[in-house]
């Protein structure tokens, strides 16, 4: 199972246990067997019944982001300084990076070829998109649209800001002020686990690589 789908998994064990948890405390207010006073000493009872399990749910998801980016990032790591030591390969990019130079590549397809092999690469892909970017010819400028985006900082960003909202929403506290507002179901608590499982599934890659918004 990937990083992605975990974080979903706990995302979804944690909402489960909030909204049963809110099912039982209305269906206790509805009864009409309990006192003001009765009524909020069983919720407080019922909270801190479930309060070990949500603060394991917290740690694991903020374990697995935790582990994921710096699993991504050993990634980028390899990918880029690793090919430093790697002779034939400087050579071949330095080989490609002379031919764009001198104009001797500027066929669209050798140029998509070229993005394919390096594009993990991220100094040789720097390194090659000032090339393509700076060319003589008007022709082969138009192909830097196709380099892809370096998107190491905005996943930084906003996995950082994902892990901040595990650290405000996956909380006994914000369970506890979710339960006092007036919208059973559609309290801000369920409403921020909804966005943050959208974006789990629709912007992380299964590596935690966040895609950006076409």
């Amino acid at each position: 199972m990937s990083k992605k789908e975990e974080i979903l998994q706990v995302l979804k064990q944690f909402k489960n246990a909030y909204e049963k948890l809110e099912g039982t405390i209305r269906d206790k207010k509805a009864s009409g067997l309990y006192t003001d006073i009765a009524f909020e000493k069983e919720k407080q009872a019922l909270i801190q019944s479930v309060a070990p399990g949500i603060q394991n749910m917290h740690n694991q998801l903020i374990q697995l982001v935790d582990s994921g980016m710096s699993d991504l990032e050993n990634k980028w790591r390899r990918v880029t300084t690793g090919k430093l030591s790697d002779a034939g390969y400087q050579i071949g990019l330095s080989n490609v990076l002379k031919m764009l130079e001198l104009g001797a590549i500027s066929e669209k397809q050798d140029i998509e070829n070229i993005i394919q092999t390096y594009q993990e690469d991220y100094n040789a892909m720097s390194a090659i998109s000032w090339m393509i970017s700076n060319n003589q010819s008007e022709d082969v400028r138009s192909y830097a649209t196709m380099i892809p985006k370096d998107n190491r900082n905005y996943t930084r960003n906003l996995i950082k800001k994902f892990r901040n909202n595990i650290d405000g929403v996956v909380t006994v506290y914000a369970v506890e002020n979710s339960l006092s507002e007036e919208t059973p179901g559609f309290s801000s608590l369920s409403l921020s686990l909804n966005g943050m499982m959208e974006f789990v599934n629709d912007r992380l890659g299964e590596d935690l690589n966040v895609q950006e918004q076409k």
